[in-house]
């Protein structure tokens, strides 16, 4: 019978050093930074009042938009924050914790950011970082024709027929 080895089993970690791992996120945010999105916003005043337009606005940075820029999943983001603070990384671990937790923290700052601008939604922004669990908002009727306006349902009326 074959004898094993004292190594742990399991997929080869992708990432070990945690400055290449830094250099990655720091060109995921600046890509996020370039590569702005479009929402679409109503005029609200002048002769195209009611018009819709699309407006580009800062894309979120997001933990699930950072994992796959690395090529990995949210899961092993998780592992590798587990790995870094149990030491798995050897005299990397602490830097690696470091670059993971910071990563991190700068995705919450600029998502708190970009709904305090009024970019993005505070709701969305909140549910997102795990603040806020409702996702049912009562709106008045008023409100809905013009969300209908916005995403392009066109009237209420149109969209029951």
């Amino acid at each position: 019978m074959a004898q094993h080895s004292n190594r742990k089993m399991g997929a080869k970690r992708k990432y070990e050093d945690p400055e290449e791992v830094q250099r990655l996120i720091d060109d995921f945010f600046e890509w996020c930074v370039n590569n702005p999105v479009s929402k679409p916003e109503m005029i609200k005043g002048g002769d195209k009042a009611g018009e819709v337009i699309q407006v580009k606005v800062p894309r979120m940075a997001t933990k699930a938009a950072m994992c796959y820029h690395l090529g990995i999943t949210n899961d092993t983001w998780d592992l590798m924050v587990k790995r870094a603070r149990n030491g798995e990384y050897g005299e990397n671990s602490d830097r690696m914790y470091e670059v993971l937790a910071l990563a991190r923290q700068r995705s919450y700052a600029e998502k708190s950011d970009l709904a305090a601008s009024g970019a993005y939604p505070h709701a969305y922004v909140a549910k997102e970082q795990g603040l806020m669990d409702k996702t049912e908002l009562d709106v008045s009727d008023d409100a809905k024709e013009v969300i209908y306006k916005i995403v392009g349902f066109g009237r209420k009326e149109d969209k029951d027929k």
